[in-house]
């Protein structure tokens, strides 16, 4: 069994599953579309990553999360509240692979690759 901090749902990948996985990646992400829709005057950046966390950690049923989903929720959630040149801009980042990283089932087994060295930093 894996307990997953934070209670973050796993990203998909490709065919990888990253848990464990940090989210500065996320307002790297905000923060790189805004400077390139030209909204330096963005302050709430740090909140609507919070709202995105929120979501993540409390409301998301789903146990493993398409990047692609995510960054489509993310586009539709900045075009709800107004920033649609910030959702136009908003680029597909992953987060670094600090955690876990399960492939799906080869030749009927499971296999999965843990990272100790930088869990233990």
């Amino acid at each position: 069994m894996i307990c997953l901090s934070g209670n973050l749902p796993a990203l998909k990948i490709g065919h990888h599953h990253v848990v464990g996985y940090k989210t500065d990646w996320i307002e790297e992400a905000l923060s790189r579309a805004a400077a390139a829709s030209n909204r330096t005057d963005c302050p709430f950046i740090a909140d609507i990553r919070d709202g995105i966390l929120h979501y993540l950690e409390k409301r998301c049923s789903l146990r493993v999360f398409a990047i692609e989903d995510l960054y489509s929720r993310m586009r539709a959630m900045l075009r709800k509240i107004g920033c649609d040149d910030i959702a136009q801009h908003l680029s597909a980042l992953a987060p670094p692979n600090h955690g876990f990283t399960h492939w799906p089932r080869t030749e009927g087994r499971p296999r999965i690759r843990i990272r100790l060295f930088s869990i233990a930093r």
